[in-house]
């Protein structure tokens, strides 16, 4: 880890200062400057091998169709990110993601998968009509949600889900 306490202006007059490490500046406020603080920059390596040791523990319900070409695919290569449980009503299709994405844990309903601890947020690609009452299950355990587009049946269900969202302080997108 590196402290600096050389401090670099700006100059946009903006009322912020910013710190540099190697060829990168870092905004701080001014509030900051002038009481002798040093500020912590994590290293190279620190920025890089953080994030992967925080993996999110993914949980798809729906691997067909749009699941099945940009949302596992897509999961598989990051890095911040592992696949932990898949979940589809069509137990052909879903056995067959799971064996491409070597995930162990399958559902076939969204209820069971929803109560698995190694599951921090979900993917809800199945038809619109369902994605409300997966969504506000999903929040409800304390899940981060992505809902695949369009988000619900109309606006009513949209700012329901936004609202137990915020309740519940998780993401929901």
């Amino acid at each position: 880890s590196q402290f600096r306490k050389k401090w670099y202006e700006n100059g946009n007059n903006t009322g912020n200062t910013c710190i540099k490490v190697g060829t990168r500046l870092y905004r701080v406020r001014n509030s900051l400057i002038g009481v002798g603080l040093q500020t912590r920059v994590p290293s190279q390596y620190e920025r890089k091998y953080t994030m992967r040791e925080s993996k999110v523990g993914v949980g798809v319900i729906g691997v067909g169709g749009i699941s099945s070409q940009v949302h596992l695919p897509g999961l598989s290569l990051s890095p911040q990110a592992e696949i932990v449980a898949l979940c589809d009503s069509d137990s052909e299709r879903l056995q067959q993601q799971a064996k491409e994405y070597k995930v162990e844990r399958t559902f076939s309903t969204y209820e069971e998968l929803l109560q698995d601890p190694a599951v921090d947020a979900v993917v809800i690609a199945t038809p619109t009509f369902l994605h409300a009452p997966i969504a506000l299950a999903a929040i409800a355990a304390g899940k981060h949600v992505l809902v695949e587009k369009q988000l619900g049946m109309n606006y009513g269900e949209t700012v329901q889900m936004y609202e137990a969202a915020q309740h519940a302080g998780v993401q929901h997108m």
